[in-house]
C-alpha cells in the first residue's frame, strides 16, 4: 500500500525508459502503412478515423499470431507468452549509441505512465493516470486522440495504488481499458 500519492522517482524512470525504448522501436517502422494481417494500403492515410477503425480491428487470429508480427506491439506482453522481446534488429549493439531523441509528448501529469503501450501499424495506444487514454503517431509524436473519463478527482483518497491505469487494449475495431471509477 502506498503512503503517498507521489510516484516514486525510480519507477518513473524506469516506466518511463521502457515507453521511450518502445516508442523508439515503432518509429523505426517502415514508411509504407501496414494494415493489421500484413496488406499494404496506401489508399487510407494514418490516423484517419478509417484507418484507426482498421488497425484496432485485431481478431483473435492476428493476437495468436503476434510472434510472426514483429513491427507491432498487439498485447501487453506482445503476445500469449509474454515474452516482451522484440526481434527487430534495426538498434542493435553497433549503433545504439547513435540513438538520439526522435520527440517527446507531453502528457500534462507529473504522474508516471505504468501500462505497456499497444503499438499497431505505427499508431501506439496507452493509458495513463486517471484513466485517460491517448492515440500517438509513432513516428512523429503526434497526438491522433486523447480520450479523458473525467474520473471524479476525489476518489483517489479511496484508492490503494494511486491512480495509475494499467494500459489498453484493442480487439475487432474497439480499444477497451478500465477505469478508476469502474465504468
Amino acid at each position: 500500500m502506498h503512503n503517498s500519492l507521489a510516484p516514486k522517482p525510480s519507477t518513473m524512470l524506469k516506466n518511463t525508459f521502457l515507453f521511450l525504448m518502445i516508442a523508439c522501436l515503432a518509429a523505426c517502422g517502415s514508411e509504407e502503412q501496414a494494415e493489421p494481417g500484413g496488406a499494404k494500403s496506401s489508399a487510407v492515410k494514418t490516423g484517419t478515423v478509417e484507418h484507426m477503425r482498421a488497425v484496432s480491428a485485431l481478431t483473435d487470429a492476428q493476437i495468436a499470431a503476434a510472434n510472426q508480427d514483429q513491427g507491432n506491439w498487439l498485447s501487453h506482453g506482445r503476445n500469449y507468452q509474454e515474452d516482451r522481446y522484440s526481434e527487430l534488429d534495426q538498434i542493435n549493439a553497433d549503433n545504439i549509441d547513435q540513438l538520439g531523441l526522435a520527440w517527446a509528448l507531453d502528457l500534462g501529469t507529473k504522474r508516471g505512465i505504468q501500462a505497456t503501450p499497444i503499438v499497431v501499424d505505427g499508431i501506439m495506444y496507452f493509458s495513463g493516470p486517471w484513466s485517460v487514454v491517448w492515440a500517438v503517431d509513432a513516428r512523429k509524436g503526434e497526438v491522433i486522440w486523447k480520450y479523458d473519463p473525467q474520473v471524479p478527482r476525489d476518489i483517489a483518497a479511496r484508492l490503494c495504488c494511486d491512480v495509475v491505469n494499467r494500459g489498453v487494449a484493442l480487439y475487432q475495431g474497439a480499444v477497451f481499458f478500465g477505469t478508476l471509477d469502474g465504468r
